[in-house]
């Protein structure tokens, strides 16, 4: 067996395994935390604490003194904050949010619309069938195909309309769309916020213990709000052509955390060196319980339970990273990994490991092309909708995995150099003319020994 984790130098090494299972996976380490014990600032409702109030603005005032301070812990008392513009950090440093039992920070609902007609390219009203928290002035992030994207060519998945009327279940906008709209399409309010929302100049940013709740009602609908409405957001700027576009945002950790209710992401990291996600209960987001974006490097997420969101960890133009004994159940993808930009040495040197999926609808681990020297060592795959692990790409290693009641093949390897030693695939379908195989590997140079295969009867 390959064991595959050198994580101090992120460099794949080969060395003979032992017969019983592999050790941990060591983590990847932050620089060197400061030994000077960080002073508190207390956050509360009632008079005991230093700054009080049931919104953003004590937690935003503890947040400034700390930072003035040179850095501190912002302790957070128990009840619930309702944010209605979440926490904007920008030059931060060496600050850590530390919740109380009951501490919950909530944002306030969404602001939507639901189109109730479609509407051709030039339209100035619009009848909505549904909305909450519309105003004159906000502009809105209409979920329909919009200007070719100059990097892909191809439409974008959104355009930009602004509010100038509201009038008896019509909007009115200031200009004419640009373009046209069906039916059913959704509207989000424009740079909606996130709870935490991480930004430039950042560093040593650490949430634990607490609750963050995104605000989603039982009878709203499903918008995805992607980089909006987040229970953690951080990004550094960037271009896919050029990469960063300035300094990393650096050690952003959260640990011990609940979220839920995001209409975007769990947690979520671009740009970002030493990111990492432990202990966490992440459930009930529209999209990625825990994504590691574009040019992040060092993420972890390890031991985290997720439950009923879209995806439960996706890498996208992400390296160096691992993704060990958590517990993924009732999403549509376990974890996704693939490529976005075009630029060299990204979407490899990832460690999937020791981490189970249950009652996945789609596959539960998906890997695209033009990814490489990957590893997923010892994961559980227990019941999915189509394929347990669909690995594309070049030299990938799947060693020790089990899948158990697959919907379609247990296994699919499609590229090369791949490595396929001692996976088992028991009960996969083999659907009704026997056109689904348990395990499937295509390509050439690729090592396969070892692997045992039931597939159903």
């Amino acid at each position: 067996m390959m064991r595959f984790l050198q994580i101090a130098g992120w460099c794949l090494a080969s060395t003979a395994a032992p017969a019983v299972a592999a050790e941990p996976a060591p983590a990847a380490q932050p620089r060197e935390a400061s030994q000077v014990e960080l002073p508190q600032f207390t956050v509360g409702q009632d008079e005991s604490s230093q700054f009080r109030g049931t919104d953003e603005k004590p937690i935003l005032a503890a947040v400034a003194a700390a930072n003035k301070a040179g850095g501190g812990i912002v302790v957070i008392d128990a009840g619930t904050y309702r944010l209605a513009g979440g926490l904007r950090l920008a030059d931060v440093r060496n600050v850590h949010f530390k919740g109380l039992p009951g501490a919950v920070l909530e944002l306030a609902p969404a602001v939507y619309a639901i189109a109730g007609e479609s509407m051709p390219k030039g339209a100035s009203t619009l009848r909505i069938a549904r909305s909450s928290g519309l105003a004159v002035g906000q502009t809105l992030r209409v979920l329909a195909p919009g200007a070719v994207d100059a990097f892909t060519g191809r439409p974008t998945n959104y355009f930009l309309a602004r509010i100038a009327g509201l009038e008896r279940g019509r909007i009115r906008f200031a200009e004419p769309l640009p373009y046209e709209l069906r039916e059913a399409t959704q509207m989000l309010l424009l740079d909606s916020p996130n709870l935490f929302d991480i930004g430039r100049g950042c560093e040593g940013i650490h949430i634990a213990d607490l609750t963050l709740d995104g605000g989603r009602r039982a009878d709203d609908p499903p918008i995805p709000g992607h980089a909006e409405r987040c229970g953690v957001y951080a990004r550094s700027r960037y271009s896919y052509e050029k990469g960063l576009l300035e300094p990393p945002i650096v050690d952003v950790a959260v640990q011990g955390c609940t979220i839920r209710n995001c209409l975007g992401r769990g947690a979520a990291f671009y740009g970002v060196q030493f990111a990492s996600v432990e202990d966490c209960t992440i459930v009930d987001t529209l999209d990625e319980a825990i994504d590691f974006d574009h040019f992040t490097r060092l993420g972890v997420a390890r031991r985290n339970k997720i439950a009923r969101c879209r995806v439960g960890v996706e890498l996208n133009d992400a390296r160096e990273c691992v993704v060990e004994e958590n517990e993924i159940a009732d999403c549509e993808v376990g974890l996704n990994l693939w490529r976005f930009c075009k630029l060299p040495g990204w979407n490899e040197k990832i460690a999937v490991a020791r981490n189970r999926f249950d009652r996945i609808a789609g596959s539960a681990v998906v890997v695209g092309a033009d990814t490489t020297n990957n590893v997923f060592e010892f994961n559980e795959v227990r019941e999915c909708g189509r394929v347990g692990f669909l690995v594309r790409g070049s030299g990938q290693q799947l060693t020790g995995n089990t899948v158990v009641r697959a919907g379609r093949q247990g296994i699919v390897v499609e590229g090369d150099a791949c490595r396929i030693v001692r996976n088992r695939v028991l009960d996969a379908s083999a659907e009704q003319n026997g056109k689904y195989d348990a395990l499937v590997i295509e390509g050439t140079g690729h090592t396969s020994e070892g692997n045992d295969v039931m597939r159903r009867q």
